[in-house]
């Protein structure tokens, strides 16, 4: 399943909200603002569908119909501990849902805090992907970064994350990968869950030992 392009981008939230034709010129726009809220759409409707308040266009919902599975991924970290950990959430084309999560303390990602969580969440949900033979998988989560670093909008400033979208534009070569943006905290079903995950790896860490695979 082809990625669709982004021809507009909707800032909801940012220095001078609107819709914007380029990457560049949303990026001006949302750089550097705190709380920014933008996405990209394929059509200016969709855009002001966005725009016009909470609902989401049709498009996002057609994403999960059309993946072979869709996985919910999130990522936490407890400044305390200095540990990250992640969940993930799958729901599969029968409507059965697997749960997993891991979390981890090396000393490279630690420095990324929950952004180390939220990377190790989404790799680790195209490999689960690749491995049950599925030629499609659409990855719904919270933090832009997610999309952003994989699609090559955002620049890789550091190691772990040149690891995350590297590793991203190699798996699509295996395998078509799209990306859904919702909204945190919000009382999202699915959402809510992969965020209690992650916190719930965290803090079980040193209990468990449940060390999932770091970025590098």
């Amino acid at each position: 399943m082809a990625k669709k392009k982004n021809n507009f981008y909707a800032v909801k939230q940012g220095k001078n909200p609107g819709i914007y034709k380029t990457w560049d010129e949303c990026k001006a726009q949302v750089e550097g603002f705190s709380g920014a809220l933008y996405k990209g759409f394929s059509t200016r409707k969709e855009a002001e569908i966005y725009l016009s308040g909470n609902v989401e266009p049709v498009i996002e919902s057609d994403k999960s119909k059309e993946a072979d599975i869709t996985i919910y991924v999130d990522g936490s970290f407890d400044v305390a501990t200095n540990v990250y950990g992640y969940g993930c959430v799958v729901i599969k084309k029968d409507g059965s849902i697997e749960q997993y999560y891991g979390a981890g303390n090396n000393p490279e990602c630690v420095l990324l805090r929950n952004v180390a969580g939220e990377m190790l969440a989404a790799m680790s949900a195209v490999r689960y992907a690749i491995r049950s033979g599925c030629k499609s998988v659409n990855i719904c989560y919270d933090y832009s970064g997610i999309e952003m670093w994989a699609i090559g909008a955002w620049k890789a400033n550091n190691d772990l994350t040149l690891k995350y979208s590297t590793s991203m534009k190699e798996w699509q070569d295996e395998i078509a990968i799209s990306f859904q943006k919702v909204a945190a905290h919000t009382g999202e079903k699915y959402n809510e869950m992969v965020d209690r995950l992650a916190k719930y790896a965290v803090s079980n860490f040193c209990k468990e030992n449940k060390i999932g695979n770091d970025v590098r």
